[in-house]
């Protein structure tokens, strides 16, 4: 028996489910256009045919958003996510390189054990989530944006080698670049700019930027652009262009397209799906 998408993943404009301890579930698919974390305490979960956890303590899987999931004698947390929703959280996420990686990574298919504290606070996070989804009291979309920001980021410390710093050391000498380009992102940046910073050769500092903050220096500048465009489509009414002028955009078209591509609609669609 195939079960469809819970009524709460049909609201367009929060496409995010929960569900507690789902025990015996048979095969459950669900659209490309999502994410699914089985967050598990006690029980079996298989992704695809061939792929199975172990159940003897708590862990986390999120198969590739095609995958077929079969669960038995379930524990813990379902939990459903239109990418819409982690395009989102990424963009608005761009300043903590390890995070974003994984953000990026969200929807391939992996597994990794969680500890107690981990446990825990996911428990309660998504307890709040599941009540604000229930109930849906007044303003309860930002609310469960918020606490989806910080299940998501409980989750990818879960997913952390004990032993190794969450940033990473190439990320650590990084932190300058970065700084650098939150502060400068409406100028033309270069690469050969940003790669006097750590005082190293361009092509080095593509290679340690891309592994440690999932994309190149350059596209992080527009990504940053990008980011500082949304806050001023929600804050001001500046009209579309000089937006992009104020980013650092000096071709329309270019800001739309990129606009687009990042946010999954056009500047004029964002300002009106944030105001209303």
């Amino acid at each position: 028996m195939d079960i469809p998408a819970p009524r709460l993943y049909l609201d367009p404009l929060l496409p995010v489910t929960v569900r507690r301890d789902p025990v015996v579930w048979p095969v459950v698919p669900y659209p490309s256009s999502t994410t699914l974390l089985l967050v598990v305490w006690a029980g079996d979960a298989i992704a695809g045919p061939d792929r199975a956890s172990p159940g003897s303590s708590p862990y986390l899987v999120w198969p590739d958003a095609d995958s077929r999931v079969f669960l038995r004698s379930l524990t813990g947390w379902l939990i459903v996510l239109g990418n819409r929703v982690v395009q989102d959280i990424s963009v608005a996420s761009y300043g903590e390189p390890g995070f974003c990686r994984f953000l990026g990574e969200l929807s391939r298919s992996g597994w990794c054990p969680l500890g107690t504290r981990e446990r825990r606070e996911i428990d309660r996070v998504a307890a709040d989530l599941l009540a604000e989804l229930t109930e849906r009291p007044a303003a309860y979309r930002a609310r469960v944006r918020g606490l989806l920001s910080d299940l998501l980021l409980l989750v990818y410390r879960g997913t952390l080698d004990e032993t190794r710093d969450a940033a990473g050391d190439g990320a650590y000498r990084l932190s300058d670049v970065i700084d650098y380009i939150e502060n400068n992102y409406a100028d033309d940046v270069t690469l050969a700019e940003l790669a006097a910073i750590p005082g190293c050769s361009a092509s080095y500092l593509s290679r340690v930027f891309s592994r440690e903050v999932g994309v190149p220096p350059l596209e992080y500048v527009n990504r940053v652009r990008i980011r500082h465009a949304c806050e001023l489509l929600r804050a001001t009414e500046a009209s579309i262009t000089e937006v992009a002028f104020q980013v650092g955009y000096h071709n329309l078209s270019f800001f739309n397209r990129y606009f687009r591509r990042v946010m999954l609609r056009t500047p004029r669609e964002y300002r009106r799906y944030v105001s209303g």
